[in-house]
């Protein structure tokens, strides 16, 4: 029996990943994890090209409705249909490097991604340009630089220059959740970068983690994309995450993984660690699998911006048994 999802979903979500590659010009070191690092120079690369006015902030801007750089960074928050935002969510997430410091000598090649989201697709070429002159500015603490060298949709097997992308038709930006199939009888979620949800305001150890928390999670995170991203008006099914939960059983491979960033508006250091490894699910997961394949591009829980909470989809259909 096929039975709806929690939440009406477009056959076509809007989003899109694009992998770049850099080559480095100057060296440079790049921390443990690289997420807030790489945002950190989009973002004042993207103001510098963006900003008509060249004000201090945002606030009061008079241009600010109609500023990419306000739409994709600064964008104020109101009373939601569901939540309330001082700012409302960044409609990308970037998808840096995997764990561990590294150094970048001249001529060698770094490679991350990006997702878009909603209607910040229409931004792309802005994007792209400010991604060029963000890592031919200054990188880290060495103040290296990288030249954009190509570039490519992911569902395109063809790498392009920067300039060959800006004239390419490139397909449409979304995501077909036909692509998804059917629900397996199984599935393995791998997080590959740390896992932070909450339940009543404190995020969740490796030991605390349920499955009515990971879809809670999962449909939060897909309603804000549509409403705050998408203006899409999120129509939940049924009673939301709580009603399909009790028929997931969940065998799980966790531990924590702990990450700090320093964060220039707060002026101090934040610990911003999160849940790694494996969660094999089993039992009744129709309602909740395009939410699962589509979150591997929204990333789940908090700091998705950073690339947190990102994690791959396997299916499976046999038995839910512990491995090993």
């Amino acid at each position: 029996m096929n039975e709806a999802p929690i939440i009406d979903l477009p056959t076509e979500f809007p989003a899109a990943r694009y992998l770049m590659e850099f080559e480095v010009v100057s060296p440079f070191r790049l921390p443990e994890y690289a997420g807030s690092t790489l945002r950190g120079v989009f973002g004042h690369s993207l103001r510098n090209i963006g900003c008509a006015t060249r004000m201090v902030t945002c606030a009061g801007c008079p241009l600010a409705a109609d500023c990419a750089y306000n739409q994709l960074f600064e964008a104020e928050g109101t009373a939601g249909l569901r939540r309330k935002y001082s700012r409302l969510p960044n409609p990308f997430v970037i998808e840096p490097p995997g764990w561990g410091a590294r150094r970048y000598e001249a001529g060698e090649k770094l490679r991350f991604g990006f997702v878009l989201l909603g209607d910040a697709l229409r931004h792309l070429q802005l994007v792209v340009s400010g991604w060029r002159h963000a890592m031919l500015g200054s990188i880290g603490p060495d103040r290296g630089r990288a030249r954009l060298a190509r570039i490519r949709h992911e569902q395109d097997p063809e790498w392009r220059s920067p300039d060959e992308f800006d004239r390419w038709r490139q397909p449409r930006g979304a995501i077909r959740l036909d692509n998804a199939g059917g629900a397996p009888d199984t599935a393995t979620i791998a997080f590959d970068t740390p896992l932070r949800i909450k339940r009543e305001g404190a995020v969740l150890g490796p030991e605390e983690i349920t499955p009515r928390d990971l879809v809670a999670a999962l449909v939060r995170r897909t309603a804000d994309v549509l409403e705050f991203n998408a203006g899409i008006k999120p129509m939940l099914n049924r009673n939301g995450s709580g009603d399909c939960t009790g028929g997931i059983e969940m065998i799980a491979d966790l531990r924590w993984q702990d990450w700090h960033r320093y964060s220039n508006r707060q002026c101090r250091e934040m610990p911003l660690g999160g849940v790694v490894g494996q969660a094999r699910l089993g039992g009744r997961l129709q309602p909740i699998w395009p939410l699962l394949y589509l979150g591997q591009w929204l990333h789940l829980g908090g700091k998705t911006t950073f690339g947190l909470g990102r994690y791959t989809l396997r299916r499976g259909d046999g038995p839910l048994e512990r491995p090993g």
